[in-house]
């Protein structure tokens, strides 16, 4: 039996047995609330931060989101961590998620 029919035996005795979870929902983006524009501006900078928007000229507010965590760190000469990204990156994810609700 090849890789594919045995595939597609186990998924059909899985089924019928009602093993197999159904599909999640696709869920449409567009229709999600969008926040506030101006719910960036609200934001309190860190030290950090002031001086990473200074030095580079940036948004860092839109910026630590363009890219991998590696990338942002290049951009920033390594200046901060990719654990700084991290943080940042929640912490701006936490003040847009509660401007959603």
């Amino acid at each position: 039996m090849t890789d594919i029919a045995t595939i597609k035996l186990r998924h059909k005795i899985l089924k019928e047995r009602g093993l197999v979870p159904p599909k999640p929902k696709r869920i449409d983006i567009t229709k999600l609330p969008q926040p506030d524009p101006t719910i960036f501006e609200e934001i309190p900078l860190t030290a950090k931060m002031k001086y990473i928007i200074t030095k580079y000229n940036i948004s860092l507010k839109t910026d630590i989101f363009i890219g991998s965590i590696n990338d942002v760190c290049s951009r920033y000469g390594w200046e901060v961590d990719r654990s700084t990204i991290s943080r940042w990156r929640k912490y701006m994810k936490r003040f847009l998620m509660e401007a959603i609700r």
